[in-house]
């Protein structure tokens, strides 16, 4: 037995699974047992005998135990619930397992912890039939084999579980098959000719129509003289294959039912040899092709892009191989027929060829993740990827993945036959020159080669094949047919012994009637016997009209069942294994084995070392395919989409196969799924590829009404908004047509959201509000339409509004959790937390939690809680905080959502430098970084920017945090939201007041305030007030200052505490500028409650100046003061320096001891700032800087 038999051996009926609390149940339960029956109609009977009906998943869950053993929860959700994120998974895997308990089953699984394993008072069919097998008992085996394991159980299952039927059940299949076989020998050598019939008969309930089975069995009919049955046996198998297949029996099955007939030899009378096919070089010279190698090599020096483009056979790709081949190392990504409308597909199946296949790539973290949905051997793929930057991070990892298998010094990328690429495959490579890893990223000298058909080249490579010449990034070489002197040449080559008996005459003829197209001279000279040209009579040789018949004289020449299996291949639309073929041949596994060696032999096939077979020139299959009768066809898709459904194929091959089937409702669905999957991976031209024609297969309004609501959303996410309104308009008259009322103000409602989405609010809001006050809402409509509403005002900055529908739409809601409610509940909260009303956004965000809590949502879940961590920060709860912003991460890493990851890991920077844990901060922003190379939105992109400065100025490195200010407003001012402008400016005005530029920060504070006129940004405007008050002070003005902060109102009244803590600090300093001592007292009561150390830095400076000023620093301030300078690594550099600046000038007026060892201490700090400042001198900045070191 090999591993991987082993691998699959079955747990044998009676053995113990291995978890102890699975044992110990089983004792509990004595001797009752239950019978699980897998093979054919699958069953579950109890102890008593009664038959129990379960599930179709229960079923599998229980087959797929049986058979691999105890298996962990993890590996069974993701393996049963594979598209599903994974807290929905293990949920769904918790809700299988509590419906086995309902059923009174529970006995039949012990459920430990994380693993679940059989019992074993289970017995199984599976298990008796390996045993009987095993002892060689092939009677009881057969007589246990119930037909294919889980017939009929598992089609509309995931592909991972589907194909993890199909390997169990083809190889428990052949199992069978074996022993049949095995059991009819032994009968036929005892002569127990009945017997053996009875044994070969149940073959043909498996594999019929399968000749080899057909005729063994009409052989034994005729030993035992029932010459009617093999007749109406051969008659039922030529019914069936013509009916199935569209075939009509092999000679040798022909043959036996005529010598059955006649009374003859019960032998299949030999087919007769192929006749001997011409034998030619297998590898030829390039000829009259020196022009251009020489041009196409020169132009690959460059390091350009260059297509290479001609008909099909004129010979590109051989072209293409010898110039690249003198250049260096090269590396060829390969299109094949079938790839149009699977995204990525040539770079998937180049991944999983390189050595050690994906698992072997050293990628981190972030690119497995989002490669898992192209490679899902890689793990968990989390959620689709939506946006513009989804896609841009998963081509990003593509191009990291794709260079590990590039060789060492490699010199030239080949695209061959690129005109049969995806969609999503070409924006990739040569779509789009200013963006993805090619030619921007490309390493110096490295070339592109790009081959196609020029014919077939779609619109868009077209177009950006143009764009890309205008830049002088690409060329464009077309390949020529051969001339009548390289004609002569290569025939030279092919019939070297002929050709020089030929004329020029003869190689003229040949090049007209071909068109010089080196292919079709091949074809046509294979198609002659050996030996024919150069004999005199070259005019007489028949010279086929076509290259389609040349290559039908050629497949002439292979017997039946080669051609039969070569007909069937030429339908794949891909290379393919004989597996792929089953049902479509009739052939045995001898007979398939036999035909692929004679079409290998012949050059029709080629065999490659990846188990694929090939077919020799695309041209070929082609042919087959043409020649195909319009029934045959039909049958023949109908069989290969059965195939593929087995194997777990993609939908989009099975949507083509079963298109050309006509069987359309089947095939909708598979385009639907396809969509899905191209649409997951953020391939809207493909998935869009995909929904028109799920359109064309909607025969009905209800299914036109699903297709275009598809189309619309799928338009929406792409932005095409004209096409977005029209399939809407479409959906419409789908709905109205169906008469589907709810359909129609379904339609309606997306269309509002879209229109909203698109920054239409005005004609979104009259789409909602003339739906509200048609009162055509059911409740939970009326939700919907009021959180829409919501939307509208909360993009036009109109949060009191927007609150306020979002009040309704949860009034509204029927009871319970829903997505809806989960929905408005966050906006809720995120509505507050722009209004500042941080407590009231955490109650919002508490309440979400819960109800995404019960839903199972797990993005939607951590997006609440990153929401709830930033409001319980902005309280100064930080401890909640931090623990609430954990577990939105761990949620987030859960799905894959890295923009959630990146905010939860934002806000944990804010708490980290707001407790002065600088180092901490660095490195969470080193791991938000390191999630992806790629920003999911210029806001995210600017959140990281603002916070890698905000770190450079905490730790004192002033020159590179200056140097960094005009790219941080720069990045806030691309950004369209309010917020972010603002908040770039109240946020480096900081470093600019405490290093004295008041000309800059004035300026940037007249911005700020202009943005923030009104209440257009009511968040920020408290906060950029108090900076101007202190930019008034260290202008010389503190009475003014004092002005502007009582503007303000109380302090307490303030929501932000950021805002608060700079109004203490200017406050103070201001009045002690006036001369009120005590009043500066009374603004800086508390420095240590301060939210900040940077704050708290400068409150405890301004309270030991306005204490000094009073009369003394008292012991406790003292004490306080230095306390927090002997742990000064955890506080900001200039706000230290500020602070020892006070705390020396304190000293020095209120008790002069230890003030010169604490000017000592102030003036090293300068001087190990020094360097940072570049070429500002520290000392004459901090002297004419902030008030409070003056």
């Amino acid at each position: 037995m090999s591993a991987n038999d082993a691998a699959m051996t079955p747990r044998t009926a009676g053995s113990a699974p291995s978890a102890s609390t699975g044992a110990r149940a089983d004792a509990a339960l004595g001797t009752a047992t239950f019978e699980l029956h897998l093979l054919g109609t699958p069953q579950v009977i109890g102890p008593s005998g009664a038959v129990h009906a379960v599930s179709r998943k229960v079923l599998c869950l229980l087959a797929y135990v049986s058979l691999e053993g105890p298996s962990s929860r993890e590996r069974l959700a993701g393996l049963f619930w594979a598209d599903l994120d994974h807290g929905t998974a293990r949920r769904n895997l918790r809700r299988e397992l509590h419906r086995l308990r309902e059923a009174g089953l529970e006995d039949m699984l012990a459920d430990a912890g994380d693993r679940v394993a059989l019992r074993s008072v289970v017995v199984t069919d599976v298990g008796r039939f390996e045993e009987a097998l095993a002892q060689g008992d092939l009677a009881a085996a057969l007589r246990l084999y119930g037909g294919p394991l889980l017939d009929g159980r598992h089609g509309r299952d995931a592909d991972l579980l589907a194909s993890w039927v199909t390997s169990w059940r083809e190889r428990l299949a052949q199992r069978f098959r074996e022993a049949v076989e095995a059991q009819v020998s032994l009968h036929e050598a005892a002569g127990h000719w009945r017997e053996a019939l009875v044994c070969q008969l149940r073959l043909l309930e498996v594999d019929l129509p399968q000749e080899a089975h057909v005729r063994a069995a009409m052989r034994l009919h005729a030993r035992l003289g029932e010459r009617e049955a093999a007749l109406k046996l051969f008659e039922r198998c030529r019914r069936q294959l013509g009916q199935e297949l569209g075939l009509r029996p092999m000679p040798e099955t022909l043959c036996l039912a005529e010598d059955i007939r006649v009374g003859s030899r019960h032998e299949a009378t030999p087919p007769a040899p192929s006749p001997a096919a011409p034998r030619l070089p297998g590898a030829l010279p390039l000829v009259g092709r020196d022009g251009l190698l020489r041009r196409l090599a020169a132009s690959l020096a460059g390091g350009r892009t260059v297509w290479l483009v001609g008909e099909a056979g004129v010979g590109k790709t051989r072209l293409a191989a010898e110039a690249v081949a003198v250049r260096g190392p090269s590396w060829t990504l390969q299109a094949r027929p079938g790839d149009a409308q699977v995204p990525y597909a040539p770079a998937i199946r180049a991944l999983r060829a390189a050595p050690g296949g994906p698992g072997a790539l050293e990628l981190p973290a972030w690119a497995a993740s989002v490669l898992a949905h192209l490679l899902p051997e890689l793990g968990t793929s989390g959620a689709a990827l939506d946006t513009d930057a989804d896609r841009a991070r998963l081509q990003a990892a593509l191009a990291l993945a794709l260079r590990q298998t590039w060789p060492a010094s490699l010199a030239t990328v080949v695209l061959d036959d690129w005109h049969l690429a995806d969609r999503a495959s070409q924006d990739f490579w040569v779509g789009r020159p200013d963006a993805g890893p090619w030619p921007g990223q490309a390493s110096a000298g490295l070339a592109l080669l790009v081959i196609a058909r020029d014919a077939d080249t779609s619109v868009a490579q077209r177009d950006a094949l143009l764009r890309a010449q205008r830049a002088g990034q690409a060329e464009t070489i077309d390949v020529p047919p051969l001339d009548a002197g390289a004609t002569r040449e290569l025939l030279g080559w092919m019939v070297p012994d002929q050709a020089a008996r030929a004329g020029e005459g003869f190689a003229g003829r040949l090049q007209r009637a071909t068109g010089g197209n080196p292919f079709f001279i091949l074809e046509t000279l294979r198609q002659w016997p050996t030996g024919t040209v150069g004999h005199g009579q070259d005019d007489a040789l028949p010279l086929p009209p076509t290259v389609r018949d040349a290559i039908l004289a050629r497949l002439d020449r292979l017997d039946a069942a080669t051609r039969r299996l070569l007909e069937a291949a030429s339908l794949t639309g891909l290379p393919f294994r004989l597996e792929d073929l089953d049902g479509t041949t009739a052939l045995s596994a001898l007979e398939a084995v036999q035909a692929v060696e004679q079409a290998c032999d012949q050059r029709v096939l080629v065999a490659g070392g990846d188990g694929l077979l090939s077919f020799a020139h695309d041209l070929v299959a082609q042919t087959l395919a043409e020649g195909l009768g319009a029934e045959r066809r039909r049958l023949l898709h109908r069989r290969l989409a059965q195939a593929l459904e087995r194997q777990g194929g993609t939908p989009a091959r099975l949507a083509q196969h079963l298109e050309a089937a006509g069987e359309a409702q089947r095939a909708l669905q598979a385009r639907l799924a396809a969509a899905d999957a191209a649409a997951a991976v953020s391939a809207h031209d493909d998935a869009l590829t995909h929904l028109t024609a799920a359109l064309a297969q909607a025969s009905s309004a209800a299914d036109r009404l699903t297709v275009q609501m598809r189309r619309a959303r799928l338009l929406q996410r792409a932005s095409r908004n004209a096409e977005a309104d029209a399939a809407f308009d479409a959906a419409e008259e789908a709905a109205l047509a169906a008469g589907d009322g709810a359909g129609a103000v379904a339609v309606a409602l997306s269309r509002a959201e879209h229109q909203a989405c698109s920054n239409r609010g005005d004609a979104a809001l009259a789409t909602v509000d003339g739906l509200l006050d048609d009162d055509l809402l059911a409740p939970l409509q009326q939700g919907e339409a009021l959180e829409v509403r919501a939307d509208v005002f909360m993009r036009q900055g109109r949060l009191a509004e927007a609150a306020d529908a979002l009040r309704a739409a949860l009034a509204a809601l029927p009871p319970g959790p829903t997505a809806v409610r989960g929905r408005v509940l966050t906006a809720l909260g995120r509505a507050a937390l722009y209004q500042g009303a941080f407590a009231e956004a955490s109650g919002w965000l508490d309440k979400a939690v819960r109800v995404q809590t019960v839903l199972g949502a797990q993005e939607p879940l951590a997006r609440a809680l990153f929401m709830r961590g930033a409001a319980l920060l902005h309280l100064g709860r930080f401890d909640e905080a931090v623990a609430v912003l954990e577990r939105a991460r761990t949620h987030a890493a859960q799905v894959g959502s890295v923009p959630v990851q990146r905010g939860a890991l934002l806000n944990l920077v804010k708490i980290h430098t707001q407790r002065g844990e600088v180092d901490r901060a660095v490195a969470c922003l080193d791991e938000g970084e390191a999630l992806s190379p790629l920003y999911e939105s210029l806001e995210a992109e600017g959140a990281f920017l603002q916070a890698r400065y905000y770190c450079r100025a905490l730790r004192g490195e002033v020159g590179a945090a200056l140097a960094m200010i005009p790219a941080v407003l720069a990045h806030a001012d691309r950004c369209t939201e309010l917020y972010w402008q603002v908040g770039a400016r109240q946020l480096v005005v900081d470093l600019l007041l405490l290093t004295g530029d008041l000309t800059r920060a004035g300026e940037l504070l007249t911005d700020a305030e202009r943005l923030c006129d009104g209440d257009r940004d009511g968040h920020h405007r408290p906060l950029v007030v108090a900076k101007r008050a202190w930019w008034t002070l260290l202008q010389g003005d503190p009475a003014a200052a004092v002005a502007q902060l009582a503007a303000l109102g109380p302090c307490q009244d303030m929501a932000m505490l950021e805002a608060q803590d700079v109004r203490r600090h200017v406050e103070a300093a201001a009045l002690l500028a006036l001369g009120d001592a005590t009043g500066a007292l009374a603004a800086v009561t508390a420095p240590d409650q301060a939210s900040t150390e940077e704050s708290k830095a400068l409150q405890w400076a301004a309270r030991v100046r306005a204490e000094a000023a009073a009369g003394g620093v008292t012991a406790p301030t003292a004490a306080a003061v230095s306390a927090l300078l002997a742990a000064e690594a955890r506080l900001p550099a200039l706000e230290a320096l500020a602070l020892r600046q006070a705390w020396a000038a304190g000293c020095s007026a209120g008790q002069g001891q230890g003030a010169v060892d604490v000017e000592a201490r102030r003036q090293a700090l300068v001087a190990s700032l020094g360097d940072a400042w570049g070429q500002r001198s520290p000392a004459g900045v901090l002297a004419a800087g902030p008030v409070l070191a003056r």
